[in-house]
Order: C-alpha cells, then structure tokens, then sequence
C-alpha cells in the first residue's frame, strides 16, 4: 500500500494462480500470517514467507510481488492444481507440504549462518496436528525437506512458537513451544490445560525442559487458542484464559 494525501492505493499484490479453488475450499492464504525475512544475498534480498490453510509454502520478492496469473481452462482439483511454476514468485511448494498453518512460522540464524523457519502445522477439519519442523533457508531458496523436527506431534491449531537467544552466543538457541490441550476436529476450541516446552533450537529432539515436568509448581489451568510465548529479558510470558504466566531462572 502507499499512501497519498492521506489515502492508501494499491501498488503491489500477490494472489495464487488457484486463489478461486482457495475460496472455495476455505484454505485462505493468510492464515498463518506473513514472515518477513532478514535481508538476504543473491537476486531476491527482500524475501517473505506465507503458507496457506492448504499447507502450500509462498517465498515472495517483496519488491515485486508477482500479482496474478491467469491460466486458461484451469480447473479446481485437477493434477495442474498442484503445479509450482506459474506464479510469478521465488518458490512455490505444491499443496499438502504441512497439514495447514494457523500459527505463523518463526525465523531464526544460527551463530555459524544457518537459517531456519520453523513452523508447527495443523488441519482444521481433522484436528490433525504435525510434529514443529525446521526447514533450511539457503541461496533465496527453502529446501523443502525439514532438516529436523520434534518427537512429538501438536494438535490443532498447532503450537505457539518463539525462538530466543543470548545474542550470537553459541549453543543458547532455543525454541519454546506452546501445546495445545487435545480436542476433535472441525476447528475445535482446545479447553484443558497447556504445556510449555522448550527445545535446543538447533537439535529439535532435545527437549530442555516442559512445565508438566513439575505441573505444581510450573502448570498452566488452561489453554488460550492461538496464542504464542513472548520472551523478553531473559523471562518467557505466557497467557492462559484466566492468567499471565511469567517463567524464568529458578534462584536458590
């Protein structure tokens, strides 16, 4: 949008080559919200991430979007549905890469360079969850195969999730999930209690810590859907239906 003698115009878009097929179907591409990447090297320094309800990964220039591309005789739930190279974007994954994503995906480099986006996907109409994956971002491209996941699996909508680190200080990464409580399907309400857990964010199947570890002393009463932790000055706020949790150090 730009903004001109205090009106806002239009100046770029992007809308998929099946965006019909999307509104049909209710599988939106913004569920999930927008990642804005860090400046990156190469053709495409200004990236953007989105992943739609369908489960599709979108790498966007966000200098040029790429608008829209008509294909003629296109037809909904045919094989060319799934076809990856005709939006005029960087990368397009086909449909069904993640169950679907309702909690935006998070970005983190690593001391050594490396890039992640990590997301934790979910079907609305099965409740379905999926375990928090990583993928690796490298020369303006995503590779499409999660690099490491977690051991367990999160129900819909998905977990929570933020990334925090003591600056570029090796081996202080860390990815702090909030899981919901179970519930059935049809983009359910999850009631019970959450759990939050903390993984090595370089090593998705070490997990440092959960509350349910001591549920008296760390346990949430409930669950507020589509929530995320927050994590500032060395503390990790999280919020239930009823209360603010606030975790940090334990002091002698």
């Amino acid at each position: 949008m730009h903004l001109t003698n205090g009106a806002f115009s239009v100046v770029d878009y992007f809308a998929p080559f099946d965006q019909q097929c999307l509104k049909d179907w209710d599988y939106d591409l913004g569920s999930s919200g927008n990642l804005l990447l860090p400046d990156q090297t190469g053709t495409h320094p200004h990236l953007m991430l989105d992943i739609s309800k369908s489960g599709r990964l979108y790498l966007v220039d966000r200098d040029h979007l790429g608008g829209f591309v008509a294909v003629p005789g296109f037809s909904c739930a045919t094989p060319q549905e799934q076809s990856t190279n005709v939006d005029r974007i960087v990368q397009e994954s086909k449909a069904g890469l993640i169950p679907g994503l309702f909690m935006a995906p998070v970005y983190w480099s690593t001391p050594d360079g490396k890039q992640y986006i990590y997301v934790s996907g979910a079907n609305a109409d099965t409740a379905q969850g999926d375990h928090i994956q990583a993928f690796e971002l490298t020369n303006n491209q995503i590779n499409l195969t999660p690099v490491m996941h977690t051991s367990i699996s999160y129900g819909y909508p998905g977990a929570g999730i933020a990334v925090s680190s003591d600056g570029n200080k090796k081996g202080t990464g860390i990815l702090w999930a909030l899981q919901p409580a179970p519930c059935g399907g049809g983009g359910c309400n999850p009631q019970g209690p959450a759990i939050l857990r903390a993984y090595d964010a370089t090593n998705l199947s070490v997990e440092l810590y959960n509350s349910a570890q001591n549920a008296t002393r760390d346990g949430m009463d409930s669950y507020e859907k589509f929530t995320r932790p927050v994590v500032a000055d060395g503390k990790v706020f999280v919020c239930s239906q009823s209360t603010l949790y606030i975790y940090g150090q334990l002091h002698p």
